[in-house]
């Protein structure tokens, strides 16, 4: 998102379609029975008007942060605009979300909050 998260939410999408139309291929037949993970850092966060919908809903994967507590579910700080985003995701296939049905834990070492910012002012 260097130039701006509008100037380049169409190469996101793009690529969020291509990593569908990949799982699409591979298990639609089984109705997406099997393991498989989709994560990484995809440079857009939920919610309205994301270039992540086709992941997002998706009916054969789920976002696991999202078991996580909204105030939690952060994985970049944004210190410009003191801002908490979730850039980072990870997509579990369905059959391999019911077995695991515990939240992930995010490790943010060497992220800045927002105390550690006010402390690195002063």
């Amino acid at each position: 998102m260097m130039e701006g998260r509008d100037k380049t939410r169409s190469k996101r999408a793009e690529q969020a379609k291509r990593v569908v139309e990949i799982i699409n291929n591979r298990w639609n037949a089984t109705n997406y029975k099997g393991n498989f993970v989709v994560l990484g850092d995809l440079n857009d966060n939920p919610g309205q008007g994301t270039s992540l919908d086709v992941l997002l809903n998706h009916p054969g994967m789920k976002n696991v942060i999202q078991r996580l507590p909204a105030n939690e579910q952060w994985t970049h700080f944004y210190a410009g605009g003191n801002e908490y985003k979730q850039l980072d995701y990870i997509f579990l296939s369905k059959s391999l979300a019911q077995q695991n049905h515990q939240a992930p834990i995010i490790m943010r070492k060497g992220l800045l909050t927002v105390q550690e910012n006010i402390k690195g002012s002063i």
